[in-house]
């Protein structure tokens, strides 16, 4: 199976509430449309345009590059903003008194072309979708929530906690990963080759914060804490987010593994890991499911239910940390925060067309698959699941 093969093939649109969005306000809000961008590479573009800096730039959730994306940001402050070329068109909406927010995003919309199915494919994704119809999947993060960690680089987070601020930053500004466009890992690899003299690295450091990292440590070269203070904030909570939901992850899948019998079964294949879902519920295994507490855990996280705790206690185990290691000092704005999410997603809308013949690959099938998704819950996944194979 090939999901987008055409960016258009991956349509997404944000319900976002708007209430409160009207003719008057301090903060400017827009619709952005994107093809094949990322949604900080509009929002760069867009800052750009207001004359703002970036993170004057707000959004409510991070959409995908290759596809064609429709989602609200706010600006706050600059001039007003109005693009319309290749790849990116902005229109205003109004103004509010408040920026953007992740808890007014409702869902999204999602129109997909999934491509090159063969009949053996067609069977499983019509036997997938009926059981994550009636059963719902377990509500893992996807691969997009793990950024450059998902191809091999590591969790920065992860070394800090292990008390490594050094190797933290090096993960952060000087590995390539293989999602890095050409240039930027060029550009890396210059910065790991120069790594340690830090004049060196100032030279080759692009960007103001970049180089306020690197002017840091040409003045203070021990002082690595200091130095990621001056990466940008947005960069530092999305690298607590991404290992913070590593562990919920890796604790949810321990779950299935221990309260789903493995005949009912599926492994689903991911970039950071390997990770089970279920077939089939029984009712009570449904109501045990929908009624899991199961937190983004932070240093004071203690759940009720024992075997919650235990999975918990063991996804930090294996990277040798316990939860009360889940907080990084001295760096502002780095604080683990408990929050709940709920263990089962289950599609608010999930249709499929017919089968169609696959006009970009000869032979094959093609299918159309609308959904509709609560927010933080991730269409790929559903498509993961769907054409999973049993464990």
């Amino acid at each position: 199976m090939k999901i987008k093969d055409l960016p258009e093939d991956f349509v997404v649109r944000e319900r976002y509430d708007l209430a409160g969005v009207g003719t008057h306000g301090s903060v400017a809000v827009y619709a952005v449309e994107k093809r094949n961008l990322t949604t900080f590479d509009a929002a760069i573009r867009i800052a750009g345009a207001a004359g703002v800096l970036t993170d004057q730039v707000r959004f409510a959730g991070i959409k995908d590059r290759r596809a064609v994306t429709t989602q609200v940001m706010s600006v706050e402050g600059g001039g007003p903003v109005s693009i319309d070329e290749e790849g990116l068109r902005v229109v205003q909406l109004g103004f509010a008194q408040e920026h953007v927010s992740s808890e007014r995003l409702e869902g999204n919309e999602f129109e997909l072309v999934l491509r090159d199915l063969t009949g053996e494919d067609l069977v499983r994704l019509d036997r997938g979708l009926a059981e994550i119809g009636e059963f719902g999947l377990p509500n893992y993060f996807d691969d997009q929530r793990f950024g450059t960690a998902r191809s091999g680089r590591g969790f920065p987070v992860r070394e800090l906690l292990r008390g490594n601020p050094e190797e933290a930053l090096r993960l952060l500004v000087a590995v390539p990963s293989s999602i890095d466009s050409p240039e930027h890992a060029r550009r890396k690899n210059e910065l790991t080759a120069a790594w340690g003299d830090w004049a060196r690295c100032l030279q080759y450091a692009r960007g103001h914060h970049e180089q306020a990292v690197f002017r840091h440590l040409s003045e203070r070269p021990d002082d690595f804490e200091g130095a990621l203070r001056s990466v940008p904030r947005r960069e530092r909570l999305m690298q607590l987010f991404a290992y913070q939901s590593k562990i919920w992850n890796d604790a949810l899948d321990r779950l299935v593994r221990r309260w789903v019998p493995a005949g009912r079964r599926v492994e689903m294949d991911c970039d950071v890991a390997k990770l089970a879902a279920w077939r089939a519920l029984e009712p009570p295994e449904m109501a045990r499911w929908e009624a899991a507490a199961l937190p983004l855990p932070d240093a004071r996280t203690a759940p009720a239910d024992a075997d919650v705790a235990t999975a918990l206690a063991e996804a930090l185990a294996a990277d040798g940390l316990s939860m009360a290691d889940l907080k990084v000092p001295r760096i502002r704005g780095m604080e683990f925060r408990e929050e709940a999410r709920s263990t089962v997603l289950l599609p608010d809308l999930m249709e499929a067309e017919d089968p169609m013949p696959d006009a970009r690959h000869e032979g094959r099938q093609a299918v159309r698959l609308r959904l509709s998704l609560p927010r933080g819950a991730y269409a790929t996944l559903v498509l993961k699941r769907a054409l999973a194979l049993p464990a």
